[in-house]
């Protein structure tokens, strides 16, 4: 599909799924403006609210009411091959249009900055941002990636580790770029050859 014509697909897929969200955007190779588009993906934060500790409650049921519309009438359905309805990744298909659709949701506001780099960049982009910087990637030695976020290990002055990880805050790009001491690329740039290029950056940081 060329770029242009997925751009309307995906503001008419963002347009049907804003009701049950607080915010939606594409993201993948759209984003990364590929002249030809083989899937649509969105990051995706659900309406929500804090708990009693904070964390945010995602209302996923609001999100499904949204979705319900779209499927009843098919303007969506599951993916034929490969369905997936969890709460961190639905995965559709546009019957008119024959092209998947993917839904990377976001826990609540401190992972969207993080769901928004990794769902932006290439396979291979993604993978090198959360590789240790001693295997070719980007992750400092005390940090790891899991469970859509960045963690930390605290260090003394000599680098060892002092206490349990610690769950980093992202709620930006620039605060996930921020926290790997990396400049923000903007989308196109999100691929594996924009990642060799700043190789050196990475050295130099390590």
């Amino acid at each position: 599909m060329k770029l242009a014509h997925a751009r309307r697909l995906a503001a008419d897929v963002a347009a049907w799924l804003a009701p049950g969200c607080a915010q939606i955007e594409v993201v993948g190779s759209v984003r990364r403006e590929k002249p030809g588009v083989k899937d649509l993906e969105f990051a995706v934060l659900p309406i929500g609210q804090p708990d009693l500790f904070g964390d945010w409650f995602a209302r996923l049921d609001l999100l499904a009411d949204a979705l319900a519309a779209p499927l009843a009438d098919r303007r969506l359905t599951w993916h034929p091959e490969n369905p997936a309805n969890g709460p961190r990744l639905k995965r559709l298909f546009c019957p008119a249009e024959a092209i998947a659709i993917e839904l990377w949701i976001a826990d609540g506001p401190a992972n969207w900055g993080d769901t928004l780099v990794v769902r932006t960049g290439d396979e291979d982009f993604s993978h090198r941002l959360v590789t240790p910087r001693a295997y070719g990637g980007a992750m400092p030695a005390s940090m790891f990636h899991r469970d859509g976020y960045l963690w930390r290990y605290p260090t003394d002055l000599r680098g060892n580790q002092v206490g349990p990880a610690v769950r980093l805050a992202s709620p930006t790009e620039e605060s996930f770029f921020a926290h790997l001491d990396l400049p923000v690329l903007p989308p196109a740039e999100r691929t594996i050859e924009t990642t060799r290029r700043t190789a050196g950056h990475l050295r130099r940081a390590s």
